[in-house]
């Protein structure tokens, strides 16, 4: 996860506070279904020929080569990490009220 992703869900949630232990353990939680989200919404964006193609580049499981692919095939990658971002961290809140 990115610095600045990372920093504005510290800050999102009020976490600035707190331990930096305790604000990775936050953010491993948030970060796997943050990219669930978004392997699910850039899925959704794909047409069946590029969809085959990213199945391919899933079954190497290199993390590097998923977010390359993704940020070469999905206009607005960023925008589209930063709304699932957004989505997650809101489910989240929810939660703790």
């Amino acid at each position: 996860m990115n610095k600045e992703l990372h920093q504005t869900i510290v800050e999102s949630l009020g976490l600035t506070l707190v331990s930096k232990e305790k604000q990775e353990e936050v953010i491993g939680e948030l970060g796997g279904l943050i990219l669930q989200l978004v392997l699910v919404k850039a899925t959704e964006r794909m047409s069946d020929e590029t969809l085959i193609s990213f199945e391919g580049v899933l079954a190497l499981q290199n993390s590097d080569e998923i977010m390359g692919f993704l940020e070469k095939t999905i206009p607005d990658f960023d925008a589209l990490v930063a709304e699932a971002s957004r989505e997650i961290v809101e489910e989240y809140k929810k939660g703790l009220s």
